[in-house]
């Protein structure tokens, strides 16, 4: 059965294959509106369902007259020991080999190529094609996860069955399955699928909680159905009985529950369905609590325990036996189901299977629960379940444990979507496979190391991608949600699947190193009975300690060494004659991430490693031997057996070249591509040759063949399989041992495999274009209706017109064109091409955008605009302004001509990851997006921006708040002003004329508003726009007159209230009377110049004390408070005297941590930089209330939020930028991370976000920009030249809030005379003499000092400064090689640090040419403290900085040359300095 939607009758005249489905299920979807009254409406027998309809009972009128048998069958007998690897798979998860049931009830909510919530697409035709990839890793079971029964048209999981006797048509018709299990038991392989028994779909809802959870009540909820749909073959009613049989509830300790709220239940509803209420999915109930509830709020629960109900049950439970050969049913969520009832029905199934000849049939269960609980159902850990659990097989009556345990299920997250949780999850498969006797159990893509998270809500944690070929998951697969349900939930590849290409590709590679370990394990299982039925399972000793993991409720977790041993029980198991007979294994593993050698002491047999092996331990007290230490690796495992007994594995591909599911591109239409295969044992060369065979599907039809002659073999020793770059290789992958290489020629567009003989897998594809497609079909309508399926060829096709209605907005310019093909040897269809017609140039995948939301009623306010527009590269664009925060969905196809949102084709983000979502019509999640941070300071709105490509979308904030005040007051006062200036105007037209009487002109105003002149509005202005702070000496704290601290008064050292008084503060400084120079750099040698020369202004200067240094102490000041993550930090303070300048030393733990040559901070971007910082802002900000400033100058980011501190008070501020690139950044990604840094800092979070906070980023130097662009209307910025301001404007956004960033000379700071542009005379040049004189000796010294040949004719060059791109240090190192050449008399000397990658790569360069030119050049590419003599003797200075000014190091070195010779890059500034 389907969904019918009567809006889809396009789509069903247009696919004809669908059509006769399509009008049978509306005629049921009539019928119903008749039949209301009937209790139950049986499925009778229709022609039309008859592939998919397990009823073959053309007369059946009620469910218990249903029959059904394959005809002329003979059905599989059961094995007589389950105990052989299992495969789970969710069929649609799976593989494609059937496209034309993708889309089969035609609705618009199946298969999704790009999306992950709907269907895939996978089916019972892909599995039959996948049938050589799971034996040859050895599976002999394959469990199907979820009901093979209709669910849904979206419901891929297959958990929520709709009907016990339709097949669903999506995973394939009667023939189809009944082909796959024919093949399967061909191959030894056996079948168990799911069964859901007690649950079904949602169609029921209870009276008065439609939209809400229903609570628990014992006289049962009145039931109402929620739509047309019904079920057929059962019912509820509402009729109250006043005495109902109760089963019997089981509590979780195992035992029979008397009371606690069971006593309540009295009479019940005369129902086929528990009308109780419902429980959620997860959380704490009582268990019969949930065996009589609606499970979740979507699965409705049928009344097992009533014998009618479950006689029908069983009856059609025995159907798919019957029908399919099926050879077991999986029990879904088993303890929800009475037990009493599950015992009647399996006995039931056990009949009818061994009606069919299977006398073994396989029942498993889901037990999700402790084990006393579980011991009643079967099931639990191993050691515990041979006291408590019944391991008596109840066909044979012999003990025959058959426990499934499994590391990864379809329910869980993937072990490899966390950091080495590859090596986690293959530890956990040892375990299960060799360790524990049983069944072991993977799920579908384990053995691939699949790591995709795809569910939607973060209690609910899975990954179920496709094995098959597809892009949605790579798009959708940088996980957001986290993990609610683990605590400290940790990083893992999970978050950056979307940047992994390896999503996107078919996942059948047989030769991935983890289903190569698989495939060893299984055969070992094989090979040595024990591990797969030795019932003795022996711990021999252990080396381990407790750990407690958070949220573990005091649990311990046992960690560390583990020696166990398989073996049989000897009294009753004999095992001579098969495979190993007898061979006890040894198996050795640990549960820690390290490489770790574990020492043990022989002496002590309770702690010995002791080997089983030296004599038979069955039954023996002799000393077996024993290691003294054994070493793993990270969560490693190791199996032993004596040496005689060890096999070699069976060879297995461990790798393809180009790799598997490869995807070259070449322009060329036949091709010559090189392959070769690696195994891991040595093959023979010819063999191999002539077992390849090749399997190609081309436009043309050609085939590859091989080019014998270019065949090439060698042996190798490498780990090298081919793995996604996220998860990387695991431990114990299997090495390869021989390389076999061929070239394959006439290669041409298409998709080919590889096929090895004597192999059961398929090897690597490529394919390019639509080349390598079986089937293809088309929509010109935007996928509202498709073509067939049609077989692909190639070429041209002609397309006919399809039928479409809808609204003038719905309609859309240009012919549209979207082909989609399917490729059996991908097992994929999720492949669209697209494409306009009619000279539309902007590519587009929907024919529309609209935005619907709380702001416009999802759509039903017609009055807001709503409809995004796209640009020019294709990207959809809305401007978005509303009242935040809020939600929103993107709709293709907005409002259909019923006026009522079309719902085909919305998207929403539910999991938050950036990724546009479609969910099913009836997902209890709202798909919107959610808004729910304000637009920042100063923006209203936010622009939505969406790739309709990609699916992903950004929001930008836009639209000033300043913009928006101005025009709500324009649009408050001007229509009251043009009223005015309206009645004056037809004054003094009208009335123009008037006799002055007394002699003396009138005064005018043209508005009746008396308001002050300019200048008083001027005047008015500045003295209340700016609320300036000023602090004086009368200001100053009466504790700095106390005894404790000097009584100095520092402030008689401005005694000219006209002097200027600026505070600076730098991390470079040079205290000349002290003799203390701090690394003096560019910013170093600039405040040293202001220091000497600026003798005209007060300069109140505020130094760290670095740590190896003593300063003198003149005078001492009381302490400054400071405040750092919510504690009080004390920083001592000096004064020291010197000039005009007052030097301010702070004196704390944080600034004496750095040192003479490395006064910053190694990193800015980590929690101690921040604190450094932060103490640094913070102290500027109180010396700034100790002393009268005039003006503060910023010197780059360090100190540019020091201003913010003394908010709302303001102080006037100038920033020159030297290195504009540096700019103090930590990151803002989230709430937490905004308080801590705000914290750090002591700002509020509002003020952070209003000043400094950029993007999602911390940004020093922007809260300085911002500070500057609020309070002084962005003056006050300068670059160190005219083209550095410019640029840094352009390249910097943080800079884009000024006007424009000013120029500020780097000419001599001591010329402080009047400029005038003529150029100096030669006249006017004068030469020391003394000077020189004196500079063939300070060559000299040069020389000694760098380790050059001591030589006075040599011309020395010197470079001095940062070794960046923008210094052009790579400039020097390309070029000074041909002038070393040239000029045998050349000297170069480099000093300075390294910046950037140029720098790094001009260092190896230039140490190189320490080797090739001994004694003339010498390379520091380090931090250094200088000797005069660099300067003083060197001829040239090398000053080659690409777009910023030349440095002031620079300036002093080209002071004291003889000849003042600047080399500049062309692009430099200097050119137009004064000493260019």
């Amino acid at each position: 059965m389907s969904y019918p939607d009567s809006s889809m009758s396009s789509t069903q005249d247009a696919i004809p294959g669908r059509d006769r489905v399509m009008r049978f299920m509306t005629a049921w979807h009539v019928s119903f509106l008749f039949l209301v009254a009937v209790n139950v409406y049986p499925l009778r027998f229709d022609p039309l369902q008859l592939e998919w309809n397990i009823n073959q009972n053309k007369t059946a009128t009620a469910a218990l007259d249903y029959r059904g048998k394959w005809e002329n069958h003979t059905h599989q007998p059961s094995p007589t020991n389950w105990r052989f690897p299992f495969y789970t798979l969710t069929i649609d998860r799976f593989i494609n080999g059937d496209p034309t049931n993708d889309d089969i009830n035609g609705t618009a909510w199946e298969h999704d190529i790009t999306g992950t919530q709907l269907r895939y697409g996978g089916d019972v035709s892909g599995l039959q094609d996948t049938l050589d990839y799971l034996a040859g890793m050895g599976v002999r079971g394959i469990y199907i996860s979820g009901s093979p029964m209709i669910n849904a048209p979206w419901g891929g999981d297959g958990f929520s069955p709709l009907d016990l006797t339709l097949l669903d048509p999506h995973l394939g018709t009667i023939r189809q399955g009944q082909d796959l299990i024919a093949d399967m038991h061909a191959r030894g392989m056996y079948i168990i699928v799911d069964n859901t028994m007690a649950t079904m779909g949602d169609l029921i809802g209870f009276e008065g909680y439609l939209n809400e959870s229903t609570p628990l009540s014992y006289t049962e909820h009145n039931a109402l159905w929620k739509e047309s749909r019904r079920y057929h073959d059962f019912a509820f009613g509402n009729t109250e009985l006043s005495e109902c049989q109760y089963p019997r509830f089981w509590g979780s300790d195992g035992e029979l529950v008397i009371g606690n709220g069971t006593e309540n239940f009295k009479g019940c509803r005369d129902s086929e369905f528990d009308q109780y209420g419902d429980v959620a999915a997860f959380g704490l109930y009582p268990e019969w609590q949930r065996q009589i509830s609606k499970f979740a709020s979507v699965q409705d629960r049928l009344r097992e325990w009533n014998p009618s109900v479950r006689a029908k049950i069983e009856h059609l439970n025995c159907l798919q036996i019957t029908m399919l050969d099926i050879d077991g049913f999986r029990m879904d969520k088993g303890l929800q189901i009475t037990a009493d009832a599950e015992g009647e029905w399996s006995y039931h199934i056990r009949q009818c299977a061994a009606a069919v000849g299977k006398h073994n049939f396989f029942i498993p269960g889901e037990i999700v629960g402790g084990n006393p609980l579980s011991a009643v159902y079967n099931v639990e850990a191993y050691n515990d379940f041979i006291v408590t659990n019944d391991f008596i097989n109840a066909d044979s009556g012999l003990f025959d444990p058959r426990h499934m345990y499994g590391a990864e299920n379809q329910d869980v997250f993937r072990w490899p979507s966390l950091l080495n949780g590859t090596l986690k999850g293959n530890l956990a498969a040892f375990i299960i496979t060799l360790v524990l006797p049983g069944i072991p159990l993977l799920v579908w893509g384990q053995e691939q190391a699949f790591y995709i998270l795809d569910n939607t809500a973060s209690n609910y944690v899975y990954g179920r991608q496709p094995m098959g070929s597809q892009t949605a998951w790579q798009d959708h697969g940088c996980y957001k949600l986290g993990n609610s349900r683990q605590a400290n939930w940790p990083s893992g590849p999970y978050a950056d699947g979307c940047g992994d290409d390896w999503v996107s590709l078919d996942h059948r590679d047989p030769s991935h190193p983890v289903r190569n370990i698989f495939t060893a394990m299984f055969e070992m299982r094989r090979r040595y009975p024990v591990l797969n039925d030795g019932f003795q399972l022996q711990t021999l000793s252990k080396s381990t300690y407790d750990i407690y993991l958070p949220a573990s409720q005091d649990q311990a977790t046992e960690t560390g060494l583990w020696s166990v041993m398989r073996a049989r029980w000897p009294e009753f198991q004999d095992f001579a004659g098969q495979g190993q007979g007898n061979q006890t294994v040894w198996l050795l593993y640990h549960n820690e991430g390290i490489n770790k050698t574990y020492d043990f002491n022989c002496s002590d047999n309770a702690t010995a490693l002791i080997s089983p092996f030296a004599t038979d331990i069955e039954g023996s007290e002799e000393y077996n031997g024993c290691l003294s230490n054994f070493s793993l690796p990270p969560w490693g495992y190791q199996a032993f057996v004596p040496y005689e007994k060890w096999l070699s594995p069976s060879p297995v591909i461990t790798k393809f070249g180009p790799g598997h599911d490869q995807r070259p591109l070449t322009d060329r239409v036949r091709n010559t591509v090189a392959i070769e295969i690696h195994f891991s044992d040595i093959m023979v060369c010819e063999e191999v040759l002539q077992s390849l065979t090749f399997q190609s599907t081309t436009t043309d039809g050609s085939q590859a063949m091989i080019d014998s002659n270019s065949t090439t073999c060698r042996q190798i020793a490498v780990a090298d399989g081919d793995v996604s770059r996220l998860t990387g290789s695991p431990t114990g992958e299997i090495p390869s041992a021989f390389r076999f290489s061929v070239n394959l020629l006439e290669v041409t567009h298409g998709i080919h495999s590889v096929i090895v003989g004597n192999s059961t897998t398929k090897e690597g594809k490529a394919s390019t274009n639509a080349a390598g497609a079986d089937k293809f079909r088309y929509s010109l309508n935007w996928a509202s209706s498709w073509s067939e399926w049609l077989p692909y060829r190639g070429g041209n096709d002609t397309l006919e017109e399809q039928p479409w209605f809808g609204t003038r907005a719905q309609n859309w310019t240009g012919q549209h064109v979207m082909v989609q093909y399917w490729s059996r040897v991908l097992g994929s269809s999720d492949y669209i091409q697209q494409g306009d017609l009619n000279g539309i140039a902007t590519p587009r995948r929907y024919p529309h955008f609209f935005v619907h939301g709380p702001y416009n009623s999802f759509g039903y306010d017609n009055g807001l605009r709503q409809e995004m527009r796209q640009d020019r590269k294709g990207t959809w664009k809305f401007n978005f302004m509303t009242e935040w925060p809020t939600t929103f969905q993107l709709n293709a196809w907005g409002i259909n001509p019923d006026g009522t949102p079309d719902l085909t084709r919305v998207f929403g983000d539910p999991d938050s990851d950036g990724i546009l979502d479609r969910l099913s019509p009836v997902s209890l999640l709202a798909n919107v997006v959610n808004v729910s941070d304000y637009p920042a300071s100063p923006y209203v709105a936010y622009q939505i921006a969406a790739n309709d490509g990609s699916l992903r979308y950004t929001l930008t904030p836009i639209g000033l708040r300043r913009n928006q005040m101005i025009i709500y007051f324009l649009l408050m006062f001007l229509p009251l002003i043009t009223s005015i200036a309206g009645v004056f105007s037809y004054r003094h037209i009208f009335y123009a004329v008037k006799l002055n009487e007394i002699g003396k002109p009138e005064g005018r105003t043209l508005l009746p508003v008396s308001i002050t002149s300019s200048k008083q509005l001027s005047r008015y202005f500045a003295k209340s726009n700016i609320k300036l702070f000023k602090r004086n000496s009368s200001n100053r704290s009466a504790s700095t007159e106390t005894a404790e601290y000097d009584s100095v008064d520092i402030f008689a050292a401005v005694p000219n209230p006209r002097r200027r008084t600026v505070l600076i503060a730098t991390m470079e400084y040079d205290i000349e009377d002290w003799g203390i120079k701090i690394k003096i750099g560019g910013l170093g040698v600039m405040a040293q110049l202001m220091g000497k020369h600026l003798g005209h202004q007060d300069l109140i200067w505020v130094i760290p004390c670095v740590g190896g240094v003593d300063y003198p102490i003149d005078y001492r000041a009381e302490p400054m408070r400071i405040v750092i993550l919510g504690e009080e930090r004390i920083v001592q303070v000096y004064y020291h005297k010197l000039r005009n300048i007052t030097y301010v030393c702070l004196d704390a733990p944080i600034f004496r941590s750095q040192s003479r040559t490395e006064p910053y901070p190694a990193r800015m971007d980590d929690m101690e930089s921040a604190i450094y910082y932060s103490a640094w802002n913070s102290c500027i900000a109180e010396t700034m209330k100790r002393f009268p400033i005039d003006l503060y100058h910023i010197n780059d980011y360090h100190g540019a939020i020091a201003p913010l501190h003394l908010l709302p008070d303001i102080i006037p501020c100038c920033l020159s930028l030297h290195n504009a690139e540096f700019q103090g950044l930590w990151a803002i990604r989230d709430p937490e991370e905004m308080e801590e840094i705000s914290s750090v800092y002591n700002l509020s979070q509002d003020i952070v976000r209003q000043y400094i906070q950029f993007g999602e980023v911390f940004n020093l130097l922007h809260g300085g920009v911002s500070y500057l662009r609020v309070w002084q209307r962005g003056y006050g910025a300068a670059g160190v030249s005219a083209k550095y301001g410019k640029r840094s404007f352009a390249r910097y956004p943080i800079f884009w809030g000024l006007p424009k960033i000013d120029s500020l000379p780097n000419p001599d700071p001591t010329d402080t005379a009047d400029w005038n542009n003529e150029l100096p005379t030669m006249e006017d040049t004068s030469v020391d003499p003394e000077v020189e004189a004196g500079r063939a000796d300070l060559k000299r010294q040069a020389q000694e000092w760098a380790g050059l040949e001591i030589n006075p004719e040599a011309e020395l060059f010197v470079f001095v400064g940062r070794w960046s791109m923008q210094k052009g240090i790579d400039l020097i190192a390309d070029v000074f090689p041909a002038v070393l050449d040239e000029y045998p008399a050349t000297q170069l000397i480099c000093v300075g640090p390294v910046i950037d990658l140029y720098g790094r790569f001009a260092a190896l360069k230039l140490s190189k040419l320490m080797d090739l030119y001994p004694g003339r050049v010498f390379s520091k590419p380090e931090f250094t403290a200088l000797p005069p003599c660099i300067f003083s003797g060197a001829e040239f200075a090398l000053i080659l900085s690409r777009d910023e000014p030349y440095g002031l190091v620079a300036v002093s070195l080209v002071f004291t040359l003889s000849e003042p010779l600047l080399t500049a890059a062309r692009s430099n500034s200097a050119a137009k300095e004064p000493y260019a």
